[in-house]
C-alpha cells in the first residue's frame, strides 16, 4: 500500500444469467459490459484492487483477461435473482478476509448494468467519502423530461 493511500477495493458483482443472451455476452459499443466497468476502475488510481464475484466460468475468465481478479466462483445459493447485492458483497468480503486476511478500508461496489461513468467520477466519489468521513456515497442522475 502506498503512503497515505487507503486500501480501496472495487467489487463487481456479475451473475452469469445477467450477462448472457443465448450464450453471448451482452455488449455495448462492441465491448462486454464488464469491460466498461473494469476499464473505468483501472482509470482511477485511488482504487487499489478489483475483484469480480460471479457464478460463471466465462465471466471469471473474462475478468482475469481484463486485469481484474476473480479468486472464487460464487456459491450456488447466491446466484438466484432474489439474492440481495448486500449478501453478495458480504460473501466476497468474508471470503477475502478468511482466505487472504484482506480487509479494505473502503469498498466500492460497481455494477455492470451502469457502464457509462464520466471520467473522474470514481475519484470524486472516493474523495468525498474519505474527506467527509462518510459511511456511504452513491451517485444518481436526474433524467430530464422531454
Amino acid at each position: 500500500m502506498a503512503e497515505n493511500r487507503p486500501e480501496v477495493l472495487a467489487i463487481i458483482p456479475v451473475r452469469g444469467a445477467d450477462v448472457e443472451n443465448s450464450g453471448e455476452l451482452v455488449t455495448l459499443a462492441g465491448k462486454p459490459l464488464l469491460q466498461h466497468t473494469v476499464e473505468a476502475i483501472q482509470r482511477c488510481p485511488k482504487i487499489t484492487r478489483i475483484v469480480v464475484t460471479s457464478d460463471n466460468d466465462g465471466v471469471r475468465d473474462l475478468a482475469i483477461r481484463l486485469g481484474a481478479e476473480a479468486p472464487f466462483l460464487r456459491p450456488t445459493e447466491l446466484t438466484a435473482s432474489g439474492v440481495s447485492i448486500g449478501t453478495v458483497l458480504k460473501h466476497c468480503l468474508e471470503w477475502l478476509d478468511e482466505k487472504e486476511s484482506y480487509i479494505p478500508v473502503v469498498t466500492m461496489p460497481l455494477e455492470i448494468s451502469h457502464p457509462i461513468r464520466p471520467m473522474g467520477l470514481l475519484e470524486q466519489v472516493l474523495d468525498l467519502l474519505i474527506s467527509e468521513d462518510l459511511d456511504t456515497v452513491f451517485t444518481a442522475y436526474e433524467e430530464q423530461a422531454r
